[in-house]
């Protein structure tokens, strides 16, 4: 059995776990494939992975992690606010994204020179939801199931 074969296998946690970077990169080219903008409300007209849909594949990861109390959603919050800027999913101390796998620092400076906010991150029960980002179950089902089929 090769590395793909094993790869394929696992559930999306144990790939994760196995490699983390490895996984982040499987997953920010499944997202961005014509197959992958399609689960995006509009067809990815309306928003980006990173921008509006964030909080959609969130939902999604959460599922695909469903049982795994080390896998925790998380949202980046300004300041002293707790509104969400962005959604994600963090596993010890790496963070997952529609951009992949990085580590919380990388996560926190990544996002500040890109907003010149100060951001943390918190608990995704503790934020408040973000006016304006969509989310629905259905939809996040849907992308976890592709994600379920190409990823693994």
């Amino acid at each position: 059995m090769d590395d793909r074969q094993r790869t394929r296998a696992m559930t999306p946690a144990e790939a994760f776990v196995a490699d983390p970077r490895r996984f982040g990169r499987a997953l920010y080219r499944a997202l961005r494939t014509d197959e992958g903008w399609t689960l995006l409300p509009g067809g990815g007209m309306e928003y980006d992975w990173t921008d509006g849909g964030c909080l959609l594949l969130a939902d999604a990861l959460a599922t695909l992690f469903e049982g795994r109390r080390d896998f925790e959603p998380v949202a980046l919050v300004a300041g002293g606010r707790y509104v969400g800027e962005h959604y994600l999913i963090r596993y010890g101390r790496w963070h997952l994204d529609a951009d992949g796998a990085c580590l919380e620092l990388t996560l926190l400076r990544r996002y500040e020179t890109a907003t010149k906010w100060s951001p943390r991150v918190v608990p995704f029960k503790v934020a408040e939801l973000s006016p304006g980002v969509p989310r629905d179950q259905k939809v996040s089902e849907r992308i976890a199931s592709y994600l379920v089929a190409t990823l693994v």
